[in-house]
């Protein structure tokens, strides 16, 4: 760190340190003070600006966090590539609710660790839940690492601010008979939305894999199923096809049963004849699930979960059932035919510590079922 010492008159020493440059503003950051002594003092308070100016650099003094956020959201990823718009979509939408008007105006050299717990008080308070206060919190931290590797702060105060706790909800895996149940009464009056919940509970898609699913992934003639990608849709911005959720490692090659490519293919001739007597040609790379009639576009992975939750709420007599159980009602039924969590993971395409917990919930299951045939050897056989 340069310095200098220049007499300006007798006894009188100007000391000026160079602190470096603004990493906003681009200009020079100096720092001076007058001295009146010898030269031996003027330099002994130069080792003292020096010193001073190592422990506490400049930091910027005009960047808040409402800018910092402008500028990071339309920044690329650690591998260079541009952000799905899903992910910028959401990200802004929770910052300008819950960040922008509160601490937004924050400058970044004042941004203090307690201000950030405050908010998450404030949020936790007005019953948000502890889970969107955990979302916020990490796209805070991401955010501020990131401006502190560029040299726009001096420290990540995020990484003294604690978030919420959320406790970890136990997958709930549904019995076989509510779901056939389900799947009889849609068999009837939405057969399209039978066949999503088919292949959700038999191959673990999910919505978004689902949505995204087209004629061309299908091999109806060697009975092959290739999940490669998923749709999302944005207010906006419309439909994005994205890659899997988990990425390469959610891409899949499932061999289909006989009773798949029986559906599956009963679902094809249902729109080519559809397509056929209205007169209209099918694209080349129609999709499966579509709102539009002749699968133009693909379906909203919104739009299964809703369809499905009207479903329920017309026959309240059954258990509900949504597409995520559906995913643990598959892990169940791997764990009844005696494979292995490695096997369940490769299925499913989830983190160990997911299986983990889908492997638990089939577990359960599984004691309920001992320990009633026990019930049942005990008291049955002597009355």
């Amino acid at each position: 760190m340069s310095g200098s010492v220049c007499e300006l008159k007798n006894g009188k020493w100007l000391v000026r340190v160079e602190g470096g440059q603004d990493p906003v503003t681009g200009r020079r950051v100096q720092k001076s003070k007058t001295v009146s002594g010898t030269k031996r003092d003027a330099k002994k308070a130069l080792q003292e600006l020096q010193l001073v100016i190592s422990r506490n650099p400049v930091p910027s003094s005009t960047m808040t966090l409402n800018a910092l956020f402008d500028k990071w959201i339309i920044s690329t990823t650690k591998g260079g590539k541009s952000r799905a718009e899903t992910s910028v979509y959401n990200t802004r939408h929770r910052y300008d609710r819950y960040v922008r008007n509160s601490i937004g105006l924050r400058r970044l050299c004042d941004l203090k660790s307690g201000d950030v717990i405050c908010l998450y008080d404030q949020l936790l308070a007005q019953r948000l839940s502890p889970q969107t206060v955990r979302h916020v919190h990490s796209e805070l931290r991401a955010m501020l690492n990131w401006a502190w590797r560029r040299g726009l702060l001096i420290e990540n105060v995020l990484l003294r601010a604690e978030a919420p706790s959320v406790p970890v909800r136990e997958i709930v895996a549904p019995e076989r008979a509510v779901v056939q149940s389900h799947l009889a009464i849609l068999q009837q009056t939405n057969p399209g939305l039978a066949l999503a919940l088919v292949l959700s509970a038999t191959l673990g898609l999910r919505r978004s894999e689902l949505a995204g699913l087209r004629w061309k992934h299908i091999d109806l003639e060697h009975g092959v199923l290739h999940l490669r990608e998923g749709i999302t849709h944005v207010p906006g911005v419309g439909f994005t096809t994205t890659n899997t959720k988990t990425g390469v490692h959610g891409h899949a090659d499932f061999a289909l049963h006989e009773l798949h490519i029986e559906r599956l293919r009963l679902h094809l001739e249902t729109l080519e004849l559809r397509a056929l007597q209205s007169n209209v040609r099918l694209p080349d790379n129609p999709y499966v699930f579509s709102s539009d009639p002749f699968h133009l576009t693909p379906i909203r992975p919104d739009s299964l979960g809703q369809m499905l939750r009207r479903h329920c709420q017309a026959n309240s007599s059954l258990p509900p059932l949504t597409l995520k159980m559906l995913r643990a009602y598959t892990s169940s039924e791997v764990y009844g035919t005696g494979a292995d969590e490695t096997t369940a993971a490769a299925i499913l395409r989830d983190s160990p510590e997911t299986t983990a917990r889908h492997y638990r919930a089939a577990n359960r299951s599984s004691m309920r079922d001992a320990t009633r045939v026990i019930v049942e050897n005990l008291l049955l056989e002597n009355t």
